[in-house]
């Protein structure tokens, strides 16, 4: 199977945005199912502007 160099830095960069904590358990948090901001800030006890931030990126 071969890749192209375009797929390649997508990967990257698709994983280099899941290396944050706050982004890792953001997606963690959404393995369980849909969720709103309000219910992922009251879970990872953080900010509805934090979250709202990491969920752009």
């Amino acid at each position: 199977m071969e890749f192209s160099e375009a797929d390649i830095i997508h990967t990257a960069a698709v994983i280099k945005s899941m290396g944050h904590p706050m982004r890792l358990g953001i997606l963690c948090f959404l393995g369980q199912g849909p969720a709103c901001v309000q219910d992922i800030n009251q879970a990872l006890g953080s900010s509805q502007s934090n979250v709202s931030q990491h969920l752009e990126i």
